[in-house]
C-alpha cells in the first residue's frame, strides 16, 4: 500500500464523518482491504509513518 499521507488522512477523516468503507474505497478507487488497513493502522498507531 503506497498511499500518500494526505490520502490516508482523508480516508480517516471521511470515515470519522460517517462514510462507510465501501464509499471511501470507491471515492479513492481503492480496494476495501486497503481502506480497512488504513483505518486499522490508524486505530493502532495514529498517523505516524512506519
Amino acid at each position: 500500500m503506497s498511499l500518500k499521507v494526505n490520502d490516508r488522512a482523508e480516508i480517516i477523516k471521511l470515515n470519522a464523518h460517517g462514510w462507510h468503507v465501501e464509499k471511501i474505497a470507491a471515492h479513492f478507487n481503492l480496494t476495501l482491504q486497503t481502506v480497512r488497513e488504513v483505518l486499522h493502522k490508524w486505530e493502532k498507531q495514529g498517523l505516524k509513518e512506519t
